[in-house]
């Protein structure tokens, strides 16, 4: 029997990793890694931009109403000359501070509005709240009339309610009311 000794006649393998079985392989896969990294980003990058121009097209549309808006005010007797701001103004429209502004300094401690209504034919208006205690009422009916807003409107009680907790339940007793001005009061 004849021994060959493998090691001898098999040629041996270089210990180069740069071979091209090796090198195109990494390439290869390399290259699909950043084909894919692009479309993730461009895709992304794609919807950002449409984004984008749907809000610039928005601001435009805004920036045009407000430009038409400060030339010719709806209903301005004066055309031209007033702007929207002053148009506002001048009718009082968009003006609730004023408001907002007595309703604070007249609320008592221990009252709390729930609903303001402003009814604009009749000048009707109607205030729900709750409060600790119906004593309460009288005194903020009392500050509505000494407000610069409200000094022309008469106010009258239109309902009260007590209630009671639950059973279970901690808590106060309150009263929850409605409070509206008086048809054909003053402005």
């Amino acid at each position: 029997m004849q021994r060959i000794n493998l090691l001898n006649t098999l040629p041996a393998r270089s210990k180069n990793y740069l071979q091209a079985e090796v090198l195109l392989p990494l390439l290869i896969a390399w290259i699909l890694l950043l084909l894919v990294i692009y479309a993730c980003s461009w895709s992304i990058t794609a919807k950002q931009q449409i984004k984008l121009k749907n809000t610039l097209a928005q601001r435009h549309a805004i920036t045009q109403q407000l430009i038409v808006l400060n030339k010719n005010p709806v209903g301005s007797d004066q055309g031209d000359n007033m702007s929207a701001r002053d148009f506002l103004a001048a009718k009082n429209v968009g003006k609730f501070s004023g408001y907002l502004e007595d309703l604070t300094t007249a609320t008592p401690k221990g009252v709390w509005l729930q609903t303001i209504s402003f009814s604009n034919p009749d000048k009707f208006v109607l205030l729900t709240g709750n409060s600790l205690s119906t004593a309460f009422i009288p005194e903020f009916l009392h500050n509505l009339s000494g407000t610069r807003v409200f000094s022309g409107k008469n106010f009258s009680i239109l309902k009260v309610t007590k209630i009671e907790p639950k059973e279970g339940e901690e808590g106060q007793k309150s009263v929850a009311f409605e409070l509206g001005s008086k048809p054909g009061g003053a402005s």
